[in-house]
């Protein structure tokens, strides 16, 4: 059998022009808002493999939605994301259906993973999805963002909510620490209870404590009669005691006694002491892949806990918050970034800065605050005056006198949990 190119070509626009044809007829219903007629014609024309087979997928999938079946438009779109006549018109409507559905994480990835199919406004779509956020008006400033939940203080009691608002944990605490892993320590008459994401009560103190902080790696930091000691999740206590503690992470935690502030290890075994301080992150952790920052003599110093010595100095620095994220450090009179390593990742030029969390960090530009990504840009314009890390997609910003929550809108309310 011999293959004819000229009637394989003509096969081609003799499809061409059967799809356009149903094309054509489904937009004159369109015209007359008879939506199921021209449902009908499209889903005719989108079964011919020809060259219009995107726009007629398109419009079959607009018609779905102008004919109110929502759930009709994201099935068909789903069906056919991955077939190769699909480009950048499909996936950056699919983005929108599943934004309109609250899906932005899902809509994000797709993005992601189709990137090579997108010019500059999908790519700037993409974007946009990355860093776009909510803002919610707090009603009090006192509020502490963890993992999971933040939790607000209602007149003289602590709660914990979601990422909606709502209360999940009722207000009933006198003090509460922030979920870092699946259990968080709290308060109520004086005495402490370690309590699950339900608020249901695992184990208690029997003792009266002072003071609490966050529950991580098995150990929390609590205060008993002006004195700091670990306890575990049954409240058993270190026979040590301390001038003042700091949260695990990694296996190791800061302490403070007589001789200044040193590291320890899950164990208890010190690894460095005496020194003048240590630097912490919001939650009181310290260590980040075996390094922890030092202040001795008005130097700040990137210590290699595993190596046992230094790495490199600073004038100032942030504690690390997340393992792949940088520190911010103070070079001279600006502040930039650098890697676990002490290598530079961000040149300085910033007034202030904090360290990355969630692949962002703040900077200060003209008495202003916003963020950064990982490559320096400004992704977040500066216009708050106080902000704080990331912490799960969560920051707590001021503008004036008006204190707001920024939610990033690609962070789903149930998250893993770090560390």
């Amino acid at each position: 059998m011999t293959f004819n190119l000229y009637n394989c070509a003509t096969l081609k626009r003799r499809l061409e022009n059967n799809q356009l044809d149903l094309f054509e007829k489904a937009n004159n219903e369109i015209s007359k808002k008879v939506y199921s007629r021209a449902i009908n014609y499209l889903l005719e024309a989108l079964k011919i493999e020809a060259k219009y087979q995107e726009e007629v997928l398109l419009a079959l999938v607009k018609c779905y939605l102008e004919n109110n079946q929502e759930i009709k438009a994201q099935n068909t779109i789903e069906d056919y994301i991955n077939n190769k006549f699909v480009g950048q018109d499909t996936f950056l409507l699919y983005a929108d259906l599943l934004c309109e559905r609250g899906e932005y994480q899902k809509a994000l990835s797709l993005l992601v993973n189709k990137e090579r199919a997108l010019d500059s406004k999908g790519i700037e779509k993409k974007n946009m999805l990355y860093y776009a956020y909510d803002i919610i008006d707090l009603f009090s400033n006192e509020v502490v963002i963890g993992k999971k939940y933040f939790s607000i203080k209602e007149g003289i009691s602590w709660g914990y909510y979601n990422r909606n608002n709502s209360l999940m944990i009722k207000d009933e605490y006198e003090s509460i620490t922030p979920f870092l892993e699946k259990q968080a320590i709290v308060i109520k008459d004086n005495m402490a209870y370690l309590i699950d994401t339900n608020g249901v009560i695992i184990s208690g103190s029997g003792f009266k404590v002072e003071k609490i902080l966050p529950y991580s790696q098995g150990r929390a930091g609590v205060k008993v009669n002006s004195e700091y000691v670990y306890v575990d999740h049954n409240f058993r206590t270190t026979k040590q005691t301390y001038l003042d503690l700091g949260t695990y992470a990694d296996g190791y935690a800061a302490f403070k006694d007589s001789n200044g502030w040193g590291i320890r290890d899950i164990d208890g075994k010190v690894i460095v002491s005496g020194c003048e301080e240590i630097l912490f992150d919001e939650f009181k952790r310290s260590t980040v892949n075996m390094r922890v920052f030092i202040k001795n003599n008005n130097t700040i110093t990137l210590y290699d806990l595993e190596r046992k010595k230094e790495i490199t100095e600073f004038v100032d620095a942030k504690a690390f918050i997340d393992r792949e994220g940088y520190a911010a450090v103070k070079f001279n009179t600006l502040w930039g970034f650098i890697d676990s390593n002490g290598e530079t990742m961000i040149k300085a030029k910033w007034e202030q800065a904090k360290s990355f969390s969630c692949g962002l960090a703040a900077v200060r530009v003209h008495n202003k605050w916003g963020f950064i990504d990982e490559s320096g840009s400004l992704v977040i314009m500066p216009k708050f005056d106080e902000v704080s890390s990331f912490i799960e997609g969560v920051s707590k910003v001021r503008i004036g006198d008006i204190e707001s929550l920024l939610i990033l809108k690609r962070y789903k309310p149930e998250q893993t949990f770090w560390r």
